[in-house]
């Protein structure tokens, strides 16, 4: 199986379409078409909100914008609205037949030689500075734990367009010839839902378009993030809270010692947090996200999370960003991802602003609940503050703390 997926990875860099794929014949048969749902998968969304991105891109018909805009203010914006929502009709750039061949990619990523990984494990500078960077018990860094106590099971491939541009043209040069091409590739590919979702809330905001994708434009702080999770099986590592030093973390641990609370083991996949960026779509493969809705996080610690189902389908969350830019009209999706007996990947794209773009609440959102921030600074202060063992979720209260930091004091 490994042989067959590093033989495809080389094939993503020499065939534009990425067509085929290793991944289990289980895992491609689960996965449908993006722009049509199984009789499965449509009785799996019931309850849950979707949007035809498709009908926020600009050759869509003024009918069918005006359908996508009113599904995008139910999911988004509505007194009820849950504050996320799964994406249909996503362009063919991105069916399931290519998503095959990404999912192929991880498995290759993750199978990659301990010393190549380690090359690009360094939490203090990470994707952002060295192009792409890698963290997971195997070579000792975890996830920074948001809560302050948890440890991570997951392992987790970052690629940053900006961190690669500080990194040099050659950051990629102990990495398979496949790995940047496929990364740039998928990038350039999900940009265009990412341009489609910030217009669109822009207009359902009663914005100009150009307000949010602009700066999109002008080179968003972005990142992919391609997640591996193991199954459920007893822990081989043992950690201490203080040595999750990059990225995420998990949820839950277990302590086999009574007389020191600090002394954590890899449990589960991601603690509750929200993400630092604009939006976020999530792809997954297997059960194990779970969300809070906005009625939910209301409740603060009485909120009761659900389970996201699995379906081809990219899910999408809002982010510190647009909670600051709209002076918390919208609010960032609280998330976590628990360990299950299966294994589990994950397509992550973190879809932000520019580095130097100021946010700050926009004038119509009425008086400031947050201080201004650019999009660099936040991202450098979060992740800062984890690595000094500052949690960026208050597991007491269900709070985000990274989305209401208050940069003026």
């Amino acid at each position: 199986m490994l042989a067959a997926s590093r033989t495809f990875g080389r094939a993503l860099a020499r065939k534009a379409s990425h067509a085929g794929g290793t991944a289990s014949a289980a895992a491609q048969l689960a996965r449908r078409r993006q722009s049509t749902l199984s009789a499965r998968e449509a009785e799996a969304l019931k309850g849950f909100p979707t949007v035809d991105v498709g009908g926020l891109f600009p050759d869509a018909s003024s009918d069918r914008r005006d359908a996508a805009h009113a599904e995008l203010r139910k999911a988004l914006i509505d007194e009820d609205a849950p504050g996320f929502f799964y994406a249909l009709n996503a362009p063919e750039t991105l069916n399931a037949k290519y998503l095959d061949s990404v999912y192929a990619f991880v498995e290759d990523a993750h199978s990659l030689p301990l010393r190549t990984k380690a090359r690009f494990a360094d939490p203090e500078r990470g994707s952002g500075e060295l192009g792409a960077a890698y963290n997971g018990p195997d070579v000792g860094y975890l996830e920074p734990s948001y809560d302050g106590v948890s440890v991570a099971a997951a392992s987790a491939w970052d690629y940053s367009p900006e961190g690669a541009k500080k990194a040099g043209d050659n950051w990629d040069a102990e990495l398979p010839a496949y790995f940047r091409e496929t990364m740039e590739d998928l990038y350039e590919r999900q940009n265009g839902v990412g341009r489609a979702v910030l217009t669109g809330i822009a207009e359902v905001l009663d914005l100009p378009p150009q307000t949010f994708s602009d700066s999109f434009d002008r080179g968003d702080l972005g990142t992919i993030r391609l997640i591996s999770y193991p199954g459920f099986e007893p822990p081989v590592h043992t950690f201490s809270a203080a040595n999750a030093n990059s990225g995420d973390h998990a949820w839950t641990y277990s302590d086999e010692d009574d007389d020191d609370d600090d002394v954590c083991r890899a449990d589960v996949g991601i603690a509750p947090h929200t993400d630092f960026e604009a939006f976020t779509l999530m792809h997954q493969d297997a059960p194990g996200l779970q969300l809070l809705s906005r009625t939910e996080l209301e409740k603060g610690k009485d909120g009761k999370w659900i389970d996201a189902p699995v379906v081809d389908a990219f899910i999408v969350i809002v982010g510190d960003i647009l909670e600051r830019y709209t002076n918390g009209v919208l609010r960032a999706t609280p998330h976590r991802v628990v360990r299950r007996s299966s294994s589990r990947r994950s397509i992550i794209r973190f879809n932000a602003v520019a580095p130097d773009a100021v946010v700050a609440p926009l004038p119509k959102f009425g008086t400031p609940k947050y201080s201004p921030v650019t999009m660099d600074e936040h991202m450098a202060t979060t992740l800062g503050n984890l690595r000094k063992g500052v949690p960026s979720w208050d597991a007491a209260t269900n709070t985000s703390r990274s989305a209401t930091y208050d940069y003026a004091s």
